[in-house]
């Protein structure tokens, strides 16, 4: 099936490959930040690993306002990234913001080969080349979250990558898998959490009360900073000392212990904005006001981000493929962990809104990828099937075969059967991947239906 020039990009969002905007209260950590640059510019692969909160991601956004020599492309993965096509897709866009005319023999293997040829080492074999071609001086690209990519043939392409590497190429990696030696290091000292709570937040605390907050949080910034918030709030030291006691003799974990108490001091129309918007990858005024249906989005995503809500700013290009721009949507997304919590309260508290939120996302993006996650997690199982259909030849083209096989294999099977163009779909999929008989059945489902609805073309 030949394939449409330059596809593959158009599903990657333009928020993939730029850093979070760095907050005004961030603690330069300088020895991380001068160890960090020397390992980069020193080794092929530098691995950064620690659990969700301990501040990798802004470690990184860091570097390059701390090192503005040092030429970083950003690559944020997500779930949807686990398709070996997609990943190398995007991960050659992220070379392209560096070096526009970069890799054009490597991302003209992804658009033309069909996939059964497209055997991933392939491609970032004649990657390399592209990259030793384009780029004569130092850069590093950094892989965001790689923790989310679970497909064993995209660590076969970073393997060959790092086996192969060209000297002027260094790849560094954030993750959630937790290496022994990694730990320790990315913890706030005591005199870090002093400069965070009494110096960046004018929290006034005591010597033994940083102490205590840095024992019961073990350092881990994201802790420090939702206790903070909650000790903000007290109006007299006893206060203080009643928000430590609670937490020390609390037994949830520290995150939800925190979030939850941070969660239950907002106002209730807030608080209800925060768990409806949960569902949001990335946040805009539209978004927000097409899911909640709040006319004062902007205004409320403003303030958030203001008083700390763990908001994080997205930085966007005026020509990305979003449409978007910081001067006429600004975009946002919440921290990983503070998403999570969020989601898991909004399941908990209005299980029932849950479908009617993803369908109205559904309604409200232009994004194809991000209408059928939607459509998928309400249940909406018509309308999901039909976006499906329909972007189904696109992603086929671009060889997102891995996307098109695990949204069709979401469906249920009665949805699936109704459906005979995506059992059709779903065949050329097990096809290449070398799967013959399950093709062969999935042929045979689709034709009987072709031929029940009167769908000459699809028979033929």
């Amino acid at each position: 099936m030949a394939r449409e020039a330059g596809a593959p990009r158009q599903w990657l969002a333009e928020t993939k490959f730029h850093p979070p905007h760095l907050r005004e209260d961030v603690i330069p950590r300088q020895h991380l930040l001068h160890d960090l640059h020397r390992e980069i510019v020193e080794r092929p692969l530098t691995l950064i690993s620690a659990p969700a909160g301990y501040g990798k991601t802004t470690l990184l956004a860091t570097l390059h306002a701390t090192f503005p020599d040092l030429s970083l492309a950003w690559l944020s993965l997500d779930a949807q990234d686990n398709d070996p096509v997609r990943f190398l897709t995007a991960l050659i866009v992220a070379l392209q913001r560096l070096h526009p005319s970069c890799c054009p023999t490597a991302m003209a293997l992804l658009s033309d080969q069909g996939v059964p040829a497209l055997e991933e080492w392939r491609v970032v074999s004649v990657l390399i080349n592209d990259v030793l071609a384009s780029f004569s001086s130092s850069f590093a690209l950094i892989l965001d979250d790689l923790h989310v990519i679970t497909n064993p043939s995209i660590f076969i392409a970073l393997d060959y990558l790092l086996e192969h590497m060209p000297r002027q190429m260094h790849l560094a990696v954030s993750t959630r898998v937790d290496p022994p030696m990694a730990l320790a290091r990315l913890r706030f000292s005591n005199a870090e959490a002093t400069l965070f709570l009494n110096g960046r937040l004018g929290l006034e605390l005591a010597p033994d009360e940083v102490d205590a907050l840095l024992q019961r949080t073990e350092g881990w910034p994201v802790g420090l900073r939702l206790l903070a918030g909650s000790m903000e709030r007290a109006h007299s030291a006893v206060d203080r000392q009643t928000i430590l006691r609670q937490f020390a003799q609390s037994d949830h974990h520290l995150f939800d212990f925190l979030a939850e108490e941070v969660l239950n001091h907002k106002e209730p129309d807030v608080r209800t904005f925060l768990l409806e918007t949960a569902i949001l990858p990335v946040l805009t005024p539209d978004l927000c006001r097409a899911v909640t249906g709040r006319t004062d989005a902007a205004d409320l995503l403003q303030d958030l981000l203001q008083r700390n809500m763990f908001l994080l700013t997205i930085a966007l290009q005026p020509h990305g493929d979003t449409g978007l721009s910081p001067a006429d949507q600004p975009a946002y997304r919440y921290h990983d962990l503070f998403a999570e919590f969020l989601a898991h309260r909004l399941w908990l508290e209005i299980p029932q809104r849950v479908p009617e939120l993803h369908q109205r996302a559904a309604l409200a993006t232009n994004d194809p990828a991000q209408v059928i996650a939607h459509y998928l997690s309400a249940g909406s199982w018509p309308e999901a099937a039909a976006a499906i259909e329909q972007t189904g030849p696109a992603l086929l083209a671009t060889g997102y075969i891995g996307t098109l096989s695990d949204w069709i294999s979401a469906l249920p099977p009665a949805v699936r059967d109704e459906h005979p163009r995506l059992l059709y779909y779903l065949s050329l999929c097990t096809i290449w991947q070398g799967q013959w008989q399950e093709a062969h059945a999935l042929l045979q489902r689709a034709l009987r239906g072709f031929e029940a609805s009167g769908d000459r073309a699809g028979q033929g």
